[in-house]
């Protein structure tokens, strides 16, 4: 999802949270689709910290969980869950939502993709 957004609005600046495990494919996967892309990455976060990123030219951030904490307030234009609070516990969901709530500008957007369950099609219109 991140090099496709990334493709459509090439001036973005795209900040990617996962579980470590999960950030080593999506770096793979982002590398091989853009080797040119400049990324910052965990090891970039712990020298520089976060406004760096924001400061800097970069395409990617791809980053733990546990940096959320530190995305400034009213920050971001677009937040995406996809499936994955499905697989929280509720105070960890709203841990999240409060993150979500402090870093979306008052203008910005916030979609969830729910997890697909049996019942529902699988055709995209």
């Amino acid at each position: 999802l991140s090099v496709k957004l990334k493709k459509n609005f090439p001036n973005s600046k795209i900040i990617i949270i996962d579980l470590p495990e999960i950030n080593c494919l999506q770096r793979i996967y982002q590398w091989n689709a853009s080797p040119k892309a400049k990324v910052f990455d965990y090891v970039n976060y712990k020298k520089r910290g976060l406004k760096f990123f924001f400061k800097n030219k970069y395409d990617y951030a791809i980053l733990p969980t546990w940096v959320i904490k530190n995305i400034p307030n009213k920050s971001l234009d677009l937040v995406i869950n996809t499936q994955s609070f499905q697989e929280m516990n509720s105070m960890t969901v709203k841990n999240y939502m409060q993150h979500i709530n402090r870093t979306t500008k008052i203008n910005g957007f916030f979609y969830i993709l729910p997890q697909r369950t049996q019942f529902q099609s699988s055709k995209i219109i």
